[in-house]
């Protein structure tokens, strides 16, 4: 699912690498950042009915050794996951598991250090494996991930680019500050989006959705129909409590990178009916729009 946006983003390192840009410090890597990837929806298994989705999130910490003006020390994270969109009814299986399972996840921690190359306002950065945490570490963990790392980032305009050592795909990193702000925005933008949807005004909803010329008027009607018929059954959503949100620049189903997020909160209604909602939503000519939701059943 990488390779549509691996050679874009080499272009963009082969440019900052071949072009004159102002001389970097360890204070412009210091700090926390933040990449995320969001595959497309996938039938799992024989079942049509099995629905799930990939979530990937890396974490980098860097901080300035003591002592030494051209080192940092720090932490990367890589965390994947799987996530049921549609478990017919708990009968979906990610593989030979007895019960049900709802996240497939596995976060690998790397304890990490890097040199300035100040002749090439580059950071050169070994990684040695730490940890594992989560219910895929026996399923991914193997010798070949578990091996030390080399990469090297490149800073520029206030993001980070990378060659990542797990998938050797180039990937591009901001400061956790920015992406709770974009999440922030997105969220607020399904609140309203969803509220049309809460009141039964579907028309109001469209209005907020992602503007796709290949929807056909047929195929929003029957959106619209399928949301009024869910809405008869559970009733108006009264309350969303927060479970997952994810900030992504790559999307799979997308040939350009963008700002994608992932909402997943339980939701209650007015019917005293629970169910966790999906909310995919993106950036379109600089407004947060709603891509698709789900509830998970």
């Amino acid at each position: 699912m990488l390779k549509f946006w691996t050679g874009m983003i080499a272009s963009a390192i082969l440019l900052l690498t071949n072009s004159a840009k102002p001389e970097v410090s360890l204070s412009d890597f210091s700090g926390e950042w933040k990449s995320g990837a969001l595959s497309a929806v996938v039938t799992t298994g024989k079942d049509k009915e099995c629905r799930s989705m990939m979530l990937i999130e890396r974490t980098l910490r860097l901080e300035r050794i003591p002592g030494n003006t051209q080192k940092l020390r720090g932490q990367w994270g890589r965390e994947t996951s799987y996530i049921w969109l549609s478990s017919n009814g708990g009968r979906c299986r990610w593989g030979n598991e007895n019960s049900f399972v709802p996240v497939q996840s596995a976060l690998m921690l790397f304890s990490i250090t890097g040199s300035l190359e100040s002749t090439s306002n580059k950071l050169a950065v070994d990684g040695t494996y730490e940890d594992c945490n989560g219910n895929g570490c026996a399923i991914w963990l193997n010798d070949q991930i578990k091996k030390p790392f080399h990469t090297d980032l490149v800073y520029d305009a206030g993001s980070i680019f990378d060659a990542d050592p797990m998938v050797k795909g180039l990937v591009r990193f901001i400061r956790t500050g920015e992406v709770s702000e974009r999440l922030e925005a997105a969220r607020l933008a399904a609140d309203r989006a969803l509220s049309f949807v809460d009141k039964g005004n579907y028309d109001g909803f469209f209005q907020e959705a992602w503007k796709d010329s290949s929807v056909t008027g047929a195929e929003q009607q029957n959106f619209k129909e399928g949301f009024a018929s869910a809405r008869n059954m559970r009733g108006e959503v009264i309350s969303r409590i927060p479970v997952r949100e994810v900030y992504a620049e790559c999307w799979s189903n997308s040939l350009t990178l963008g700002d994608y997020a992932l909402v997943i909160r339980d939701a209650k209604t007015s019917k005293n009916a629970a169910g966790r909602e999906v909310v995919m939503m993106g950036k379109q000519n600089g407004i947060w729009r709603v891509m698709w939701f789900d509830y998970l059943s």
